[in-house]
């Protein structure tokens, strides 16, 4: 039998930058919000059922990169503000805008 006086406290997880994780989650329910869209349209949007998009917004799941990707896509910004590492909205040029700058 295992005994200890020793406790433990319990914390709370956090996403780089120090941001609690529910914070991160708040923001991509405010953007959602924001454009007027239900977790059922944003789930047909991912390719995903709504209670996985339900889940991923409670904080119950990790958002996966691709869904991260595509959240960002969507919405017009950067993984780094869907994570609230940054609060510049603005998306990062991407790789292909930066080689072919005349091209599109």
């Amino acid at each position: 039998c295992f005994e200890s006086n020793q406790s433990y406290e319990l914390t709370i997880p956090t996403v780089c930058g120090g941001t609690d994780t529910m914070s991160v989650f708040r923001r991509i329910r405010d953007l959602r919000e924001d454009h007027d869209l239900n977790q059922k349209d944003m789930a047909a949007i991912l390719n995903i059922t709504q209670s996985t998009y339900s889940r991923y917004e409670a904080g119950i799941y990790d958002l996966p990169t691709d869904i991260l990707i595509k959240l960002a896509d969507f919405y017009g910004t950067s993984i780094d503000y869907l994570l609230e590492r940054t609060d510049n909205p603005l998306p990062y040029p991407s790789s292909l805008q930066k080689e072919n700058p005349n091209e599109r």
